[in-house]
């Protein structure tokens, strides 16, 4: 893979191996779907997922896709906390490093 893919002024040209925990909508097909095998076992696929795979091995990361816990993409829940649910509330709960959908 060429080594000026993202770019020479980027900070970001290495993770250094890093796993990074990824939500997406479980709803996001044709971009990114789940499928699931008759033995019970899945696999992702879509365009999207492709392009995760292409920015890991450009960028040295590998990573795992959950699906949101709630089914929602993020909304304000909490004006006190600013606490959000969905995908925004994971990432701001620190319980993945980011959300990615089509």
């Amino acid at each position: 893979m060429p080594q000026n893919v993202i770019g020479r002024r980027s900070p970001y040209k290495d993770f250094g191996g890093r796993h990074l925990t990824i939500t997406q909508p479980e709803h996001a097909v044709p971009f990114a779907g789940l499928v699931f095998n008759p033995d019970g076992s899945s696999f992702r696929l879509g365009a999207d997922y492709e392009a995760l795979k292409y920015l890991a091995a450009a960028l040295n990361f590998n990573f795992s896709v959950v699906a949101s816990i709630d089914g929602q993409w993020g909304g304000l829940v909490d004006k006190d906390t600013n606490g959000f649910n969905g995908m925004i509330g994971m990432v701001q709960r620190k319980e993945n490093d980011q959300f990615w959908f089509p």
